[in-house]
């Protein structure tokens, strides 16, 4: 007669046990410290050096928007690519997805506003919900301290900036 334990009766039974608790938060968590990125590491920041260069390129595509994609690895945002064909206009900028590399590196997109606004768009959040898991939006006067990111679905994240 083999005798079953508690927690494969709990199992059984469908009733959380400490163990199947801590497995749900452990997962949770995960999910909270970033958006996952090729490597299944979490985006959790952008070096300072492509931050400044995302800053810089929208600063002298004025008046015009400027429009890159985003490349990390080890779950730090550490380089932006400029895809051929990428059109800049005054209102918006469009990005041909078609010219991406195959490389599952690219993580998300980097575009300026240059009216200074720092929320997505109602166009931002279709190329969001459609390409990448973090996007950043950069505003006029493009400072270190106007820009923001986001998830696919447009809401605000954190980066840390690191050197």
């Amino acid at each position: 007669m083999k005798v079953r334990g508690f927690k494969q009766k709990a199992q059984e039974a469908g009733v959380e046990t400490k163990d199947s608790r801590k497995k749900r938060e452990t997962e949770r968590k995960k999910t909270e410290r970033g958006i996952w990125s090729a490597d299944f590491s979490p985006i959790t920041g952008i070096t300072r050096q492509t931050l400044m260069l995302i800053l810089e390129a929208s600063k002298e595509a004025i008046p015009n928007e400027f429009s890159g994609t985003l490349r990390a690895k080890d779950g730090i945002i550490d380089e932006v690519m400029l895809l051929p064909g990428t059109v800049q206009g005054e209102t918006s900028a469009i990005i041909y997805l078609y010219m991406l590399p195959v490389d599952l590196s690219v993580v998300g997109s980097a575009h300026s506003h240059p009216s200074g606004a720092v929320r997505p768009s109602e166009a931002d959040l279709q190329l969001f919900s459609k390409f990448g898991r973090v996007h950043i939006i950069t505003g006029n006067p493009f400072t270190p301290h106007h820009w923001r990111a986001f998830d696919h679905a447009g809401n605000e994240i954190h980066l840390d900036v690191v050197d």
